[in-house]
């Protein structure tokens, strides 16, 4: 036997008189059974529908990115991938050696080689000064990560080295 809803003889709200009586306020609410966030259902947010409408000129709004961004033509950038190990072991490093790594890296990438030349033109475009590039640097050499190669007059040339992981190398 199922009870009609009220206002409405011969529809069937599908709620019988036991249920009625376990689920007390159950009656002509069909949501009321399935849960409590649903049964308001003039409690949900209206939808914006200006984001999708197109702007006065015709144009549309710009669509939200989900990847992450990346440069455009003629920015620079630095790119990878960069072993996590030699990169953990830079940023433990005092000053600004881990700076002085990122150059180091941006060359490399970009001369497509291990070994570059370091020049001072680079560490500016870091925010590292010559003082503070060459002292990186020497942190850089002596934790094993670089290898510099140095004479009077002329720009450093750096070598990346593997880092060392407990007696295993990772290759770079």
């Amino acid at each position: 036997m199922r009870c009609e809803l009220a206002g409405n003889p011969g529809r069937y709200a599908g709620v019988t008189p036991a249920r009625m009586r376990r689920y007390p306020g159950a009656g002509a609410d069909p949501y009321s059974l399935i849960s409590p966030v649903l049964s308001p259902l003039e409690d949900m947010t209206p939808l914006d529908l200006e984001r999708f409408r197109a702007r006065p000129n015709g144009e549309f709004p710009p669509a939200t990115r989900k990847r992450a961004p990346r440069h455009k033509a003629g920015e620079w950038f630095l790119k990878g991938p960069i072993p996590g190990e030699w990169l953990h072991r830079a940023a433990a490093l005092p000053g600004r050696a881990l700076h002085v790594a990122l150059a180091v890296w941006y060359l490399a990438g970009m001369e497509k080689s291990r070994q570059v030349r370091l020049t001072w033109a680079v560490f500016a475009r870091f925010g590292v000064t010559p003082d503070a590039g060459r002292r990186g640097l020497a942190a850089l050499e002596g934790a094993g990560l670089v290898a510099v190669d140095r004479h009077p007059g002329r720009c450093p040339v750096v070598t990346i080295q593997e880092a060392t992981v407990d007696n295993t190398t990772t290759k770079v």
